[in-house]
């Protein structure tokens, strides 16, 4: 759940950020399914999408792209870290403006 919100916060914040150079009606979609025994909940913004040159870093620890004071660059970091530690693994897609976020959990995971 708190990987969810996370998400579902860091997309808000990259529509807010888009909102104000351009006129956009904001969008999270979050949806989900089961898939060769797999749990997988897609969270998709369209907040603008994640710079090329920041794509492989945005899950380390005290990364952010935020301005100062708005971000500690924890909050990928600990999302990956807990799906991770629950057997899963965290994605993401970017197909701009769309950012796509992917979180893949084994159905019959004993670690939950």
């Amino acid at each position: 759940m708190q990987v969810i919100l996370n998400l579902i916060s860091n997309a808000k914040d990259a529509i807010e950020e888009r909102r104000k150079k351009e006129k956009i009606e904001g969008i999270i979609e979050v949806s989900n399914e089961i898939k060769n025994k797999e749990i997988i909940i897609k969270i998709k913004d369209n907040g603008g999408g994640i710079p090329n040159e920041v794509k492989d870093r945005i899950f380390e620890p005290y990364f952010t792209t935020k301005e100062e004071g708005k971000g500690t660059g924890m909050g990928l970091y600990m999302a990956k870290e807990i799906i991770e530690r629950s057997n899963g693994e965290i994605t993401f897609e970017v197909n701009p403006p769309y950012t796509t976020f992917i979180i893949k959990l084994k159905e019959d995971n004993e670690s939950w």
